[in-house]
């Protein structure tokens, strides 16, 4: 294993292994290190030559276009990271969509992260939907998972809280996770029910000043 050299010699000391043992290991590897690269060599060898006659033929031409295919690779992951991450940052999932995934297995968790004050004054949630707390973000990865889709919605203007919540779970290691476009204002326009909140939550994806509301 690459690199693994670097600390099997002083671990070995710190073991106490027996010298002959240890050199009959490490030639062992060394020989099986060897035999790979050799092999490699014996299948691709008139490939190989195929390549070195084309260096030859383009001299430092072809020296430079091995130098800058793995920089425009490079450059190219890196692009498309971002582009994901910029796709990610104004995907909204609407109220539509939401109901239709809902009536689907496996149901996508859905977070009302509003804070106390709104909860009190709307005691209502998306059905199914999880109260929660902006700063519960590991606990919720713990909880659910990083492969499970998260819904957020909120009562901020655009989805402010939603989205900042949505991309500090993508950041944490969660494949998808959406703002619900318009929160739950939007789910009732669209004509879809909405339940009590009832005292049924985790307490531990909530924030510790976040009381829970009873039917």
């Amino acid at each position: 294993m690459p690199g693994l050299s670097l600390v099997a010699v002083p671990l070995c000391g710190a073991m106490a292994v027996r010298l002959r043992s240890f050199v009959l290991h490490d030639c062992a590897g060394v020989a099986l290190w060897a035999s790979v690269g050799l092999a490699i060599g014996a299948m691709f060898a008139s490939q190989i030559d195929v390549v070195f006659a084309l260096i030859a033929r383009f001299g430092w031409r072809a020296l430079l276009a091995i130098g800058i295919a793995p920089v425009l690779y490079v450059a190219y992951c890196h692009c498309r990271r971002l582009m994901l991450a910029k796709a990610l940052e104004k995907a909204r999932i609407s109220a539509a969509e939401l109901h239709a995934l809902l009536a689907h297995n496996p149901r996508p968790v859905v977070f009302d992260v509003r804070s106390p004050e709104r909860r009190v004054a709307d005691p209502f949630v998306v059905p199914g939907a999880v109260l929660s707390h902006e700063r519960k973000l590991h606990q919720i990865v713990e909880r659910y998972g990083a492969n499970r889709t998260l819904v957020i919605y909120c009562a901020s203007p655009n989805e402010v809280s939603a989205a900042w919540m949505a991309k500090r779970l993508r950041l944490s290691g969660v494949k998808l996770a959406l703002p619900l476009t318009g929160g739950i204002d939007a789910w009732r326009v669209a004509g879809f029910d909405v339940e009590p909140i009832i005292a049924t939550n985790d307490p531990t994806i909530m924030g510790e000043d976040q009381p829970l509301l009873a039917r």
